[in-house]
């Protein structure tokens, strides 16, 4: 399932995410990039998550719908690669060569590098290599919280959002979310506070850049404490 968002550059704190997965190999000016693109989407698809540690259950299109990876492919056009870092996410990179489109598996853009998934190794690139021919168009794989259909605003109700005020309430190390499945007044204001901290647009409107952030901060918080775990028990 592809959706596709149109999204204007906005300043966010850039914080390169650590390094982790498969052999880096070193630059080299003799490697051609075509050995690292695909036409086929969904070949570059599989390869992105295959070096993100991501089971993809053999799918042939892990973006379809109904697919058993139960991803979305959320389509983005980004102003830069600044505006693509804010993003610390995994995506794939639409290229265009001699009049053919072509995907590059991005695992991660920081400073002026983007690191690149082959087929058989991970591989730093200038992104000052990659500007000729990329065209700005993104497709980023993405588990959306469950029940989640169309941006979360004021007066939704369901599944997604009881996910979003029970993450609010482990973020923020609460005992009790600020709603139960109706998006409140009370929740409005918790997602208005955390897009301004994180230099999101600030519109009280959950959703795809806003859910990602929160997702990745869980993600984050749920590894300080496996940490602390293990420093407690060592």
């Amino acid at each position: 399932r592809v959706e596709s968002l149109v999204l204007a550059a906005s300043p966010v704190a850039d914080v390169a995410p650590q390094q982790t997965g498969p052999r880096i190999v070193a630059e080299s000016a003799d490697q051609p990039l075509a050995r690292w693109w695909d036409q086929s989407q969904s070949a570059a698809i599989n390869r992105l998550l295959l070096h993100s540690g991501q089971d993809i259950a053999g799918d042939d299109d892990p973006c379809a719908e109904g697919s058993s990876a139960g991803l979305r492919c959320v389509e983005l056009r980004v102003g830069d690669w600044a505006e693509l870092a804010r993003y610390r996410s995994p995506a794939l990179l639409e290229l265009e060569v001699a009049g053919e489109k072509h995907w590059l598996a991005s695992l991660r853009v920081s400073d002026d590098v983007a690191l690149l998934a082959g087929r058989e190794e991970v591989r730093p690139w200038r992104q000052s290599e990659l500007d000729e021919f990329w065209t700005g168009r993104v497709l980023m794989p993405w588990s959306a919280p469950p029940g989640y259909h169309h941006p979360l605003r004021r007066g939704s109700e369901g599944l997604a959002v009881s996910w979003l005020a029970e993450g609010f309430a482990q973020l923020d190390d609460q005992q009790r979310p600020l709603a139960a499945s109706v998006y409140n007044a009370l929740l409005e204001r918790r997602v208005r506070l955390f897009q301004r901290e994180q230099a999101l647009y600030v519109d009280g409107v959950a959703g795809f850049r806003t859910l990602l952030r929160l997702q990745q901060l869980l993600a984050e918080q749920d590894d300080e404490v496996v940490a602390a775990m293990f420093r407690q028990g060592g």
